[in-house]
């Protein structure tokens, strides 16, 4: 391990030392999360994101879609609060600026096929009550690039919705983790969204890597990539907001949201992702939702 690398780790886990010792923030609970219900549940692939494999039922019973005006916009992740109320996680660049009116946004979870979801079993729509955007969040280089959405009812858990943990740990180069989302599936059709989940795993970056691949536009504290320069898969438009999810002692932590990449599936450099640890290191995701 590269000096810096040793020393930005060694610096992170303080913090958290630091913040527990002080009782001013704590680690998020992952005592009931990141499990499917679904007995039936394998991680075998079905087929095809851009260049990926078509997700089992249930299989991610955490993912949320996001429709704006009735129109798939981008993905999120259910998560419980330690209330036991339940909110998503987004992109802050999916709902700013003109995309900030609750009264737009849908939630829809609990299905397995997006145009016959209002018939299924688990299917269940949420409107947003509330959309919390970081407040250091810049558009203009996407840092701080996560939002959090106050739904407007309760959420009932069932074997189709199931929260994500949140991650409480610094992630691993190599770590092997997954993106999923239900958006453009082409590269040359701009509307070829997918009416099933899509998934495809990707091996999480070094820092160093990411900032070899994109210089200054990266940023090591907010930010991290997950990809290699051989993969041509990778999440597309109307992904934005949706989760990279790694496993760990069983359950499936939310550890990434998709932010921003070069030309979905065209270049080699890996898509980029909000590091979350950082808000909940930073307390910012107890303090607002009580994560």
């Amino acid at each position: 391990m590269d000096k810096s690398k040793f020393i930005s780790l060694l610096n992170l886990g303080l913090v958290c030392l630091i913040k527990l010792a002080n009782g001013s923030s704590s680690l998020p609970d992952d005592s009931n999360c990141g499990v499917p219900q679904e007995a039936h549940v394998t991680d075998a692939p079905v087929k095809r994101i851009v260049n990926g494999d078509e997700a089992q039922p249930y299989k991610w019973p955490w993912a949320v879609l996001l429709e704006i005006d009735g129109l798939l916009h981008c993905g999120g992740t259910l998560v419980r609060t330690n209330n036991g109320s339940h909110v998503v996680l987004t992109a802050a660049h999916c709902v700013d600026g003109s995309f900030g009116d609750v009264a737009r946004w849908d939630a829809k979870m609990g299905f397995i096929t997006r145009n016959n979801a209002l018939n299924e079993e688990h299917y269940q729509g949420h409107k947003v009550k509330q959309i919390i955007i970081h407040p250091n969040y810049l558009p203009s280089t996407l840092q701080n690039d996560i939002a959090v959405l106050i739904l407007d009812g309760k959420v009932n858990e069932t074997d189709g919705v199931y929260p994500a943990c949140v991650t409480k740990a610094m992630y691993a180069a190599g770590e092997q983790c997954v993106t999923i989302g239900w958006g453009q599936v082409s590269q040359d059709n701009l509307d070829a969204n997918s009416d099933k989940l899509q998934q495809v795993y990707k091996t999480v970056q070094s820092s160093k890597t990411c900032n070899d691949s994109f210089g200054d536009s990266f940023d090591k504290v907010t930010m991290m990539c997950a990809g290699t320069n051989k993969d041509s898969s990778g999440p597309c438009l109307s992904d934005s907001g949706g989760p990279l999810l790694c496993r760990r002692n069983q359950k499936w932590y939310l550890t990434g949201i998709v932010s921003w990449s070069f030309i979905c599936g065209l270049t080699k450099d890996p898509p980029v992702y909000t590091n979350v640890l950082q808000y909940v290191v930073s307390g910012w995701l107890r303090e607002v939702a009580g994560i």
